[in-house]
């Protein structure tokens, strides 16, 4: 059996995946940081990945032939404060 495991899975673009994998054959394993509603096909796993135990639950409980990364984290900078200009790193605007 093919398994995949999607994190980021309850994003956008997760989300549109995940129906896309199961109707092609696949045993599907979505990981989100909380809960998530039942989808068909799709078994949920509520992990942190910024955890190393989080990343070993992921793993250990959906043994993945295939993974799809689309999880990412994201934090306020100059753009979520309306900047057009992002930051390079070294206090430059």
């Amino acid at each position: 059996m093919r398994r995949v495991l999607v994190t980021g899975a309850s994003g956008f673009i997760g989300r549109a995946l995940l129906p896309v994998l199961a109707g092609r054959g696949f045993e599907v394993h979505g990981i989100a940081r909380a809960a998530q509603p039942t989808m068909a096909g799709v078994t949920w796993h509520a992990v942190d990945l910024l955890t190393e135990a989080g990343r070993a639950h992921a793993l250990s409980a959906s043994r993945p032939t295939h993974l799809v990364h689309l999880a990412w984290e994201a934090r306020p900078g100059p753009l979520s404060r309306g900047s057009s200009q992002p930051s390079l790193g070294r206090g430059e605007h």
